[in-house]
């Protein structure tokens, strides 16, 4: 994990929901997020565009939880879902997100993030959990 996604550790920002709810605004608070398959589960790959505030796809399967999906391998899926989002939101730049590399997330939500962090005075850095003793 980068030192950016330690010091958002210590404000208690766990992932990209958190990043998201935090600093983003209310109509344009999208990630996208690409999800290899998995064949025991009958899941396939697939990108998907979402938002803690709102459903970006109203009409979704019930197991889709109201996300925007695109079905494909990630060199297929990825960028169909960015030029979606793009094209539906308004977001001209996309960057990874610190806590979860396989999301992007608007640039401006990634900037408001820094500045949280450097107001902060340079949030301390998580300290990593304990593993628990074995018999």
């Amino acid at each position: 994990m980068s030192k950016l996604g330690q010091q958002l550790e210590a404000l208690r920002i766990f992932n990209t929901h958190g990043i998201l709810e935090r600093f983003g605004e209310r109509g344009t608070a999208v990630a996208v997020a690409y999800h290899p398959g998995e064949s025991r589960r009958c899941e396939c790959d697939k990108s998907i565009a979402f938002s803690p505030f709102f459903k970006t796809d109203p009409k979704a399967a019930w197991y889709d939880h109201g996300q925007k999906v695109f079905i494909g391998k990630r060199s297929e899926s990825l960028p169909q879902a960015l030029a979606w989002a793009s094209e539906t939101y308004g977001i001209r730049e996309w960057t990874t997100c610190p806590t979860d590399v396989s999301a992007k997330i608007p640039k401006y939500i990634l900037d408001r993030a820094k500045a949280a962090v450097q107001d902060k005075g340079d949030a301390p850095v998580a300290r990593k959990r304990k593993e628990p003793r074995r018999a």
